[in-house]
């Protein structure tokens, strides 16, 4: 959590640098290293510190590009319901990850010796850790077709052309 505070406020530095869709790039990038990080190495606390800590990073810059992305695309009358949608989808995510990873550990379930009870396995946590990078690798692929095509809202288009008829009246 620390990181991802550090990480949010050096983002906002960042972004003077560096476009907002290539710091998303860059911050889901991240993202996926961290879970392609915690799917290999998740046997110790420290191991999975550290790829929490590499995921942490990558979704400080990732956060921050992207309301900004949505903040400069959206006209001025848009941006409450773009944030509150964008806010709204972000809260449905965190809100099925956890279902999802709660459901696979209950699925696959093994005992362990010297312990009464039946406990996740590693099996679980590496299902867990998979989706997450898949999900996560579709981020980054999503970001870079963005970046290549460019962002241009139909809402965008609808203002500018709306002005260009004022202009002419």
């Amino acid at each position: 959590m620390i990181i991802l505070l550090i990480g949010t406020i050096m983002s906002g530095y960042i972004l003077n640098r560096v476009k907002n869709t290539k710091l998303i790039a860059f911050g889901t990038s991240i993202s996926t290293i961290g879970f392609i990080v915690l799917f290999i190495f998740h046997s110790t606390e420290n191991m999975v510190a550290f790829g929490l800590t590499i995921l942490s990073a990558g979704l400080s810059l990732s956060i921050t590009g992207a309301f900004n992305v949505i903040l400069r695309s959206v006209p001025m009358q848009m941006t409450g319901v773009a944030l509150g949608m964008t806010l709204l989808f972000n809260f449905v995510g965190m809100s099925v990850g956890p279902a999802v990873s709660g459901m696979l550990q209950e699925t696959y379930k093994g005992t362990v010796p010297g312990l009464k009870g039946l406990f996740p396995t590693d099996h679980a946590y590496d299902l867990i850790f998979i989706i997450s990078a898949l999900m996560s690798l579709a981020s980054v692929a999503m970001t870079l077709s963005v970046v290549r095509i460019g962002i241009r809202t139909s809402m965008t288009t609808i203002v500018r052309k709306q002005r260009e008829q004022k202009k002419r009246d």
